[in-house]
């Protein structure tokens, strides 16, 4: 069974590559830092569009849930797991790229870690297609 998310990954995807550095530094002059949340959407399942897309298909559950979304995320069918001893947070939250975009010091970093996110996202991608 292929994960249910693959249309919003493909946005989110797209979404990542097609943000500007001149939006990213609008961002970061109304913010004085850089949130990718007002941007992408990252930082919580409450405004994640991975998360967000697959609440679709189960209504009656609620977004903090990811024990549940997460079974159904091209994250999980690709592999990524949490880190052995780590008690909570959605598996996608460990990965290098998700810390660096949720941690850059500038535009230009930011502007770098999207593009970087956007390649690894195309890995999971291709991963999830090949299932």
């Amino acid at each position: 069974m292929k994960p249910l998310n693959i249309p919003a990954l493909r946005e989110l995807i797209e979404l990542y590559e097609s943000t500007t550095l001149e939006e990213i530094t609008e961002v970061w002059k109304k913010h004085g830092i850089i949130t990718p949340e007002h941007i992408i959407g990252i930082s919580c399942a409450d405004r994640c569009k991975l998360c967000c897309s697959l609440v679709e298909f189960f209504p009656k559950k609620k977004k903090k849930d990811w024990r549940t979304l997460c079974k159904h995320c091209v994250h999980t069918h690709s592999g990524l797991k949490r880190p052995e001893g780590a008690r909570n947070g959605a598996p996608c939250t460990f990965h290098e790229t998700y810390a660096n975009v949720a941690s850059a010091i500038n535009p230009e970093t930011a502007k770098q870690s999207f593009s970087k996110r956007a390649a690894y996202l195309r890995t999971l991608l291709k991963k999830v297609n090949a299932l």
